[in-house]
């Protein structure tokens, strides 16, 4: 019976340490009380806010990389158009009477006409086979004309037959960025090229 009756006098010892347990606890003021409430509400609801504000961040950064993506392709197929109606225009032009019988003067008064008409600003040049500008609509009638340094454009006209689009050089005349439309024909000048 000895273990029973110390059972029941450290009965009396836990109670007393649950009740200074308690007395402890109920030793935060109301004020304290309240600051751990205020506390507990308001960290859950910060991080709520930063994770969305985060991911609202993210869908913008990818819907600017969309819209970005739609500019740069309506912009390419705008350019795309913009060379082909140029190079319908050259190639109209290359089938020139004046051109086929080698009158460069009236040929050079239709091409003025053309750059005046359908493209302000720009230059119309007459290239031979070597690079050589035979005519060009930037500079007086006779002048001398340099000899064209970027060729590859040029060669694939003569070579095919066929219109292409060189990349964009620093231009020999007018000292600015140029590109170039050359759409060839089988005459003594096969090409015409617009920079």
């Amino acid at each position: 019976m000895r273990q029973g009756e110390d059972l029941t006098q450290d009965a009396p010892a836990v109670t007393d340490s649950l009740e200074r347990q308690a007395r402890g606890a109920r030793r935060l003021s109301l004020r304290a009380r309240l600051g751990l409430l205020v506390v507990a509400s308001i960290v859950p609801l910060t991080a709520f806010v930063l994770a969305r504000v985060y991911l609202n961040y993210q869908h913008a950064v990818e819907d600017s990389g969309e819209k970005t993506l739609e500019l740069a392709r309506g912009l390419s197929i705008m350019v795309e158009k913009d060379l082909q109606a140029r190079i319908a225009v050259l190639q109209v032009l290359a089938l020139s009477r004046s051109l086929r019988e080698g009158d460069l003067s009236a040929f050079r008064t239709e091409a003025e006409a053309v750059v005046a008409d359908q493209f302000p600003g720009a230059t119309i040049v007459l290239l031979r086979e070597d690079g050589q500008q035979v005519m060009s609509t930037r500079t007086l009638q006779g002048a001398t004309l340099p000899v064209r340094r970027y060729l590859e454009t040029v060669r694939q006209v003569f070579a095919t037959g066929r219109p292409a689009v060189s990349d964009v050089y620093q231009g020999v005349v007018a000292g600015g960025p140029a590109a170039g439309e050359a759409p060839g024909r089988q005459h003594r000048i096969r090409a015409v090229d617009q920079s």
